[in-house]
């Protein structure tokens, strides 16, 4: 049963919150666990996790590093705990996000945080230029990733090896690109802006939606289940 995209969100992020708040291996066992199940039943592929994680390799041994020597303790039993503790922590929310990125669509994404944000408009913020930013930007990263492989295709096809080098070579090499990349995509960008015009386009009119939201008792099954979860962790591991 598909979940409702803001469903998919705030379950996500009272996990997420929960995962942070665990400081002992057994819950934080229990909800790698519960990740694991998670991402089984969503269907989520397992390579696309390992994927994501070893994006963030970096990321998890300057963590490690950081808290085996910049920890306040003298013991380093005590610190090399609180690392591994720390990459844990890390490892099962890379998860949480390959989950949610990978069982709702982008599109939806936004329409579901739009409608979370909507109460915000009686303050006079403007949600919908929010939410169009949002799906803009989201349209406009694969355009970004299509076009820098493009780029590099051109520079491999003329000879020149951008991944070849010094670390000083490549950054120089790699600024090669900004400048063909930047003038592709404020092209674009104007492609888009004249696309939005010419349909007579205003950002403060009330959108519309072809699919209609709507949260059925799965939804808040799963909201009070991962409610639940936070409110366990936060007492058990206080």
């Amino acid at each position: 049963m598909r979940l409702d995209p803001r469903t998919a969100f705030l379950a996500t992020v009272m996990l997420i919150l929960a995962t942070f708040q665990s400081n002992q291996y057994f819950t934080l066992l229990m909800l790698g666990l519960l990740f694991l199940l998670v991402l089984f039943s969503t269907g989520t592929p397992l390579r696309i996790y390992v994927h994501n994680l070893s994006l963030l390799t970096w990321l998890l041994v300057f963590t490690f590093f950081a808290y085996l020597w910049g920890e306040g303790s003298s013991d380093v039993r005590d610190n090399l705990d609180a690392g591994l503790q720390a990459i844990g922590q890390l490892s099962v929310v890379v998860g949480w996000a390959t989950i949610l990125g990978n069982s709702v669509s982008p599109l939806a994404m936004v329409n579901g945080l739009e409608r979370l944000l909507r109460p915000l408009g009686l303050a006079r913020l403007p949600i919908s230029r929010f939410s169009i930013i949002a799906m803009l930007s989201l349209r406009f990263i694969p355009v970004l990733l299509q076009e820098s492989q493009h780029l590099l295709d051109a520079y491999i096809a003329r000879g020149i090896e951008i991944q070849c080098g010094s670390i000083i070579t490549r950054l120089k090499n790699y600024a090669l690109l900004c400048g063909p990349l930047f003038s592709s995509l404020l092209r674009r960008v104007e492609h888009v802006a004249l696309a939005m015009e010419s349909r007579a386009f205003h950002a403060d009119a009330e959108r519309t939606s072809f699919y209609e939201l709507r949260m059925t008792w799965f939804d808040y099954l799963i909201l009070i289940v991962s409610f639940s979860i936070l409110v366990f962790v936060m007492v058990h591991d206080e």
